[in-house]
C-alpha cells in the first residue's frame, strides 16, 4: 500500500483520485472514508457520505491520509469524473443505511434505491462507486458477518434514531426507517470497516475477501491512529 499524508506528500500532486481515510475524533474508535479527487477545474475535493442525507464535497483536510489506487491513469480520470457526476446528480443527498444490497449507483453517478430507507455507510459508499464502474474492490461472497458487527450496528442505529428525532422527522418515517435497519441487523448484514475498504482499494488484483485484507487493514489503522494524535 502506498499511504500518503501531508507530512510526506503534496496533495496537489494527486494522480486524479485516491481513497482518503481519517479518524475524525481521536477519542473514539471510529474511522471515516471517502474519495479525494481533482474536479474539472483541477481543484482537489473530498467526496464522502458524512451521515443520513449528508453527502459532502469539501475542500481537502490534512486530517486525512490518502491511498494511491493501483489502476491505470485512464480509469483514475474516469473515477474522478464519476465523483463529480455524483455531486451534481445527487443534490438531495444519499441516505445512511447499515446494508447495501437495496441500493447502488448507475454508471453516470445517480444513486438508486429500492425503498426510502435503503442507503450506504461511508465505507459502502466507496465500495458502490467502484462497483458501479465495474471496478469492484471487495469480494462480497468472501466477506461474512462478524459478531462484533452487530454491536457496532446497534450503536450507530441508536445515534441515527436520536438524530432523526432531533431533526424532527415524522414519527412514521422514523419508525419505518428503524424497522428496516433492524431487519438488516437481524438478517446478519456484514459491516465493512473504513480501514478495510481503504486497504482493499490500494491492493492489487481486486476484488478482495476479508482474510487477505485483514493484515493490511490493521497496518493502515495504526497509520490512521498515529496521524490523528
Amino acid at each position: 500500500m502506498n499511504v500518503k499524508s501531508v507530512h510526506n506528500s503534496l496533495i496537489e500532486d494527486l494522480g486524479h483520485i485516491a481513497v482518503a481515510i481519517c479518524r475524525p475524533d481521536k477519542n473514539k474508535n471510529q474511522q471515516h472514508i471517502g474519495f479525494v479527487y481533482k474536479d474539472a477545474d483541477d481543484n482537489v475535493r473530498l467526496l464522502h457520505l458524512r451521515w443520513h442525507y449528508k453527502l459532502s464535497n469539501d475542500e481537502f483536510s490534512d486530517e486525512y491520509l490518502w491511498l494511491e489506487l493501483p489502476i491505470d491513469p485512464i480509469n483514475k480520470i474516469h473515477l474522478a469524473t464519476v465523483c463529480s457526476l455524483i455531486v451534481t446528480s445527487n443534490v438531495q443527498g444519499i441516505p445512511y443505511s447499515l446494508g447495501m444490497g437495496d441500493s447502488n449507483f448507475t454508471e453516470t453517478g445517480n444513486f438508486v434505491a429500492q425503498n426510502s430507507y435503503a442507503g450506504l455507510t461511508c465505507a459502502t459508499f466507496v465500495m458502490q462507486v467502484f462497483d458501479s464502474q465495474r471496478l469492484p474492490i471487495i469480494d462480497l461472497d468472501n466477506w461474512k458477518h462478524r459478531k462484533s458487527d452487530k454491536k457496532w450496528q446497534r450503536q450507530i442505529l441508536q445515534q441515527l434514531e436520536l438524530w432523526l428525532k432531533r431533526n424532527e422527522y415524522e414519527k412514521k418515517y422514523i419508525d419505518d426507517y428503524l424497522a428496516y435497519q433492524n431487519r438488516l441487523i437481524k438478517a446478519g448484514c456484514a459491516r465493512y470497516k473504513p480501514e478495510e475498504v481503504a486497504a482493499a482499494s490500494a491492493m492489487g488484483s481486486p476484488p478482495h475477501g476479508a482474510e487477505p485484507v485483514k493484515k493490511p487493514a490493521a497496518q493502515l489503522l495504526n497509520d490512521v491512529i498515529a496521524h490523528s494524535t
